[in-house]
């Protein structure tokens, strides 16, 4: 934000015409707006992440299956249209930033530290985003009508086992979903430090 520490200093800003200056102001305006978004989308999106893998999963596990049901077939349809946007703002203000920021060196984005850093950012949430929108989407709804077809009675033995596997497979999904959320915080958080 150098525009800004001009600003502040007076003899240094009668060197630059107005119009620099207002060009200055409206891309470090346009940088600080597109990193508030990418932060405040990534806090939104590895936020929820965190919360169900380590606090409503455990938690609805120790609840009867029709709670759980209720429980998820209630969040579900927000929480999945939210992490897909959160997703989508994350992704497309990340690569805003790099292109802002770093577009004149992008021929050796993979020669430094900060780019790699960046790159495995960026798979690890690109992975996630899959990983959730795709195969976690799928294995909700195929949850919620499993639920609905037993609704009012016992699951038969093979509704049942159905169920369990679909558990299984989402269990595993939040973790994957968990791991690549991190890697892609911790990438992201050392990436200029590397």
């Amino acid at each position: 934000m150098g525009c800004l520490f001009v600003c502040l200093t007076p003899a240094a800003s009668l060197l630059q015409s107005p119009a620099c200056h207002r060009a200055e102001v409206q891309v470090d305006l346009l940088i600080a707006l597109l990193r508030i978004a990418h932060i405040l989308s990534g806090v939104v999106m590895v936020g929820n992440t965190i919360f169900v893998a380590l606090v409503l999963g455990p938690r609805l596990r120790l609840v009867a299956p029709p709670v759980r049901g209720q429980v998820m077939g209630a969040l579900g349809p927000v929480m999945t249209p939210l992490q897909g946007i959160m997703a989508m703002v994350v992704i497309a203000s990340g690569l805003a930033l790099v292109l802002a920021l770093r577009s004149s060196v992008l021929g050796q984005l993979w020669t430094t530290g900060w780019g790699w850093a960046i790159t495995a950012g960026f798979v690890a949430t690109v992975a996630g985003t899959i990983a959730g929108s795709f195969f976690m989407s799928k294995t909700m709804a195929q949850l919620q009508a499993a639920g609905a077809a037993i609704q009012g009675r016992p699951p038969t033995g093979e509704e049942a086992g159905r169920m369990q596997a679909l558990q299984k497979r989402a269990g595993l999904l939040t973790n994957v979903i968990l791991a690549m959320s991190v890697i892609a915080v911790v990438t992201m958080a050392v990436a200029r430090y590397v």
